[in-house]
């Protein structure tokens, strides 16, 4: 009686680790992306902003009515790619795949100078973003070859 106790607890403490753990790599695949999530700013006054499948990129972060791109997004973080370390090395140097995410920006509605045009076509802006760590963070607009440095806006 005190075995089969015993092995009832046991299987009980364990089984909780389990279902433990299990909700842990959940929580954190549904939240793989909160890193980018949120409102970035550029020192020139441009705000971007991404939400869950959403962005808007503003060229001044003091007229959020006018002057904008808004669109669907995608984010791809490196370790989706799941390359090897070597060949993360090889390509992007010594950085942490964790640090590194292509954005791609599909443009759905562009607001400027108070004229609305709307786009239904496949044509993107990629940008990457590299946590250098975590006060010096890069944005790297592929179209312009152009690297800005932002920063995560808490409070906005």
């Amino acid at each position: 009686m005190k075995r089969l106790r015993l092995f009832s607890i046991s299987l009980f403490i364990i089984g909780s680790i389990f279902i433990i753990c299990g909700a842990f790599e959940l929580n954190s695949a549904n939240n793989k992306y909160d890193r980018i999530l949120g409102y970035w700013y550029e020192e020139s006054g441009m705000l971007f902003k991404f939400e869950n499948n959403v962005f808007y990129w503003y060229k001044d972060y003091n007229e959020l009515s006018d002057n904008y791109y808004q669109g669907n997004l995608e984010i791809i973080n490196l370790c989706d790619y799941h390359l090897n370390k070597q060949k993360i090395k090889d390509v992007y140097g010594n950085i942490d795949c964790h640090d590194y995410y292509e954005l791609k920006l599909y443009p759905k509605k562009i607001i400027s100078n108070k004229k609305v045009n709307y786009y239904n076509n496949n044509y993107y802006l990629k940008l990457a973003i590299y946590f250098e760590d975590i006060y010096h963070v890069h944005l790297y607009d592929f179209t312009k070859n152009k690297i800005y440095d932002i920063a995560k806006m808490l409070n906005f």
